[in-house]
């Protein structure tokens, strides 16, 4: 083979390898770019995802917390919630508050019983005021419709709802009573109240106990005031 023949071949072999080289260069930039465009496009549906739950729980909020739109509660709309009221705390006081308002005789206290409080309207104010009679005797005893509401202080809905059980106690005055239970220490009442759910609405009325709610939510349609409503004039 000559000089010649010998430098062309050289030439050949370096022009094929430069192109494979070129070759195989510019498939890893397409293929870089085309994991780069889908990386964005991945980013930008993330990010609209993300915007579009934004909005979603921008208008949840919206609905609750300014009740005078258009997504005002039915319960709202009905019942106006009370914070505070005042607290009997004297003993003496409270049985006498009890007396009045009740239409149970010779009712005996048990200083055991923690954690019960009427919640009614005594002379022009509402009061929350400690009970500490039999319940259940108490209770089928009553001639007037008892509104009942279980609640604990590890359930946050049950917080929520106490000045909704406040604005109801003082809607019904004298009509019907409203009785709050502490679940936490009234356990032995889990039982006979069926509890599975906090807050729970029960209702004693003709000697018998009617399950009107078990959960809170001031939303929901037909609203709490509804249900009770049914079953006061059922």
């Amino acid at each position: 083979m000559s000089e010649l023949e010998r430098l062309i071949r050289k030439t050949v072999i370096f022009g094929l390898s430069l192109i494979l080289c070129l070759t195989l260069i510019g498939c890893k930039s397409d293929k870089n770019k085309t994991d780069a465009d889908k990386g964005a496009n991945a980013g930008d549906q993330s990010n609209e995802e993300g915007l579009i739950n934004q909005d979603g729980q921008a208008e949840d909020e919206v609905i609750i917390n300014q009740p005078n739109q258009a997504g005002q509660s039915n319960l709202d709309q009905q019942i106006t919630p009370i914070s505070e009221i005042e607290a009997v705390s004297d003993l003496e006081a409270a049985k006498l508050i009890v007396d009045d308002v009740s239409q149970v005789a010779s009712l005996e206290i048990d200083s055991d019983i923690k954690g019960i409080n009427l919640i009614v309207k005594h002379d022009g104010k509402l009061k929350e005021v400690p009970f500490q009679y039999n319940l259940l005797n108490w209770l089928i005893d009553q001639e007037k419709p008892v509104i009942v509401e279980l609640v604990a202080d590890y359930s946050p809905p049950s917080l929520k709802s106490l000045p909704y059980l406040n604005g109801i106690a003082d809607h019904y005055g004298d009509k019907a009573l409203v009785i709050k239970i502490d679940i936490e220490q009234n356990k032995n009442l889990i039982q006979d109240f069926d509890i599975q759910y906090l807050p729970a609405y029960r209702i004693a009325k003709d000697k018998t106990l009617y399950n009107v709610e078990n959960a809170f939510d001031p939303t929901a349609k037909p609203s709490l005031f509804d249900k009770i409503e049914q079953v006061l004039n059922g």
